[in-house]
C-alpha cells in the first residue's frame, strides 16, 4: 500500500509542477473567476488524505507511516484539486467564447453584453496594471462554464498586455 501511495504522491507532484510551469505554453491558461473554492478543496483534501490513512491502516500500514503520508498528501491533493477542477470544468464546457469587457472606475471589468450572463472580473493580481488603464478600456476575454458550474477565464488573452506593461516599468 505505501509503495503505491508514494508513487501516486510523486505523480501528483509532477502533475502540479507541470501545470504550474507549462501553463503559459498551452492554448488556454484558465483561471478561476472570483478565486478558487479553497475551503471546499481543503475539505476534500483532508477527507481524501484521512481516507487514504484509514485504508492504509486497514492494510496494516503502521500509524507513523500512514500519518506521515497523510500529512504529505493533503497539501498535494489541494494542488491537484485546484488544477484538476480547472481542466475538468474547461473540458466539459462548450467552446471558449470571447466576452467583451469594459473597465470601470472601480477597476473591475464588466461585460458589455448584459445578456451574456458572464461574471464581473476582478483581476486583483494585476491591479497596478488596471489602475493605469483608462476607464472605458475594452478587452476580449475568453470565458467558459463547464459541468462543475463555475466560470473561468483565459489569462492568455491578457498576458501580452501584462508583459508589455511590466517590461516597460
Amino acid at each position: 500500500v505505501s509503495r503505491w501511495w508514494v508513487v501516486g504522491w510523486f505523480v501528483g507532484v509532477l502533475y502540479v509542477f507541470v501545470e504550474m510551469l507549462a501553463d503559459s505554453h498551452w492554448e488556454h491558461a484558465w483561471r478561476y473567476v472570483g478565486g478558487a473554492p479553497w475551503v471546499l478543496f481543503a475539505l476534500l483534501a483532508v477527507v481524501g488524505a484521512a481516507g487514504l490513512a484509514y485504508f492504509g491502516r486497514r492494510r496494516r500500514l503502521g500509524w507513523g507511516i500512514g500519518l506521515t503520508l497523510a500529512v504529505l498528501t493533503a497539501p498535494l491533493l489541494l494542488g491537484v484539486l485546484y488544477f484538476g477542477a480547472l481542466r475538468v470544468n474547461a473540458a466539459t464546457a462548450s467552446n471558449a467564447t470571447p466576452t467583451r469587457y469594459e473597465l470601470r472606475s472601480d477597476q473591475r471589468l464588466y461585460p458589455l453584453d448584459s445578456a451574456s450572463k458572464s461574471p464581473v472580473l476582478w483581476l486583483d493580481g494585476y491591479l497596478d496594471y488596471w489602475a493605469t488603464q483608462k476607464e472605458g478600456t475594452q478587452v476580449d476575454v475568453p470565458m467558459v462554464k463547464g459541468w462543475l458550474g463555475f466560470h473561468q477565464y483565459d489569462i492568455n488573452s491578457l498576458r501580452d498586455r501584462y508583459r508589455a506593461y511590466y517590461q516597460a516599468r
